[in-house]
């Protein structure tokens, strides 16, 4: 969201993962908030525009069986904890877990309670 508000600390971020070689990727969670919150804005057609423009240059990972199954995981081992996190939020977490890779946030104590999941605050 940061990018698509031409934020320039998250431009930074992105740019320096960029220029190491990172291939930037999201889930297919993150790409629904984001076309949500285009087609629920005022400036809709700009909006969906800029999301389409930001997610074509990403690898989008979606939920598929195995990462269903580790989502599932990761919500009972909360709840047991008493540390419920939003369903759209294990979703992203399980399937960064499922793929091993590291989940890029501003909300960091959120996503740490997510047992085993590398968590990185930009």
């Amino acid at each position: 969201m940061a990018l698509l508000r031409d934020d320039d600390e998250a431009t930074e971020y992105i740019s320096g993962l960029e220029d190491g070689g990172e291939v930037l990727k999201c889930t297919a969670v993150n790409s629904f908030e984001l076309f949500l919150g285009a087609w629920r804005s005022r400036n809709r057609d700009d909006n969906i525009r800029g999301v389409k423009s930001l997610l074509e240059d990403l690898v989008i990972l979606g939920i598929d069986f195995e990462s269903s199954f580790i989502c599932g995981r990761v919500a009972a081992e909360l709840a047991a904890r008493g540390e419920a996190l939003d369903v759209k939020d294990v979703l992203i977490a399980g399937v960064a877990l499922m793929h091993g890779e590291t989940l890029v946030t501003r909300n960091v104590g959120h996503f740490n309670r997510v047992t085993g999941l590398h968590v990185e605050q930009w």
